[in-house]
């Protein structure tokens, strides 16, 4: 009799701690896909802003008389800096010139 109360405790415990795990799953591994796939609609926005993407928009800027494109995507107000043209080389062409 004593070996069968405990084998009834023991599936009693199995059952509530399924229960327990299950809402756990529930209410906090269901979050983690979400950030999961935010972080992917993140990565796949950056990849697209290096590839100079006509879709955003592009600014002019002038830092230190070199002319740079300023890249802006509108979700996530990323930036990127492309250099227009190659004027630049000319100051860097060995180390002696810096």
């Amino acid at each position: 009799m004593k070996q069968a109360f405990s084998l009834l405790e023991l599936a009693f415990c199995i059952v509530i701690l399924s229960f327990v795990f299950g809402f756990y799953y529930l209410i906090f591994a269901n979050k983690s896909f979400n950030v999961i796939h935010f972080n992917q609609i993140l990565f796949n926005e950056e990849k697209e802003l290096f590839k100079e993407n006509p879709l955003y928009r592009a600014k002019e800027i002038n830092i230190n008389g070199y002319d740079f494109l300023e890249y802006t995507s509108d979700e996530f107000k990323f930036k990127s800096l492309k250099i227009k043209d190659l004027s630049y080389k000319k100051a860097f062409i060995d180390e002696k010139s810096f």
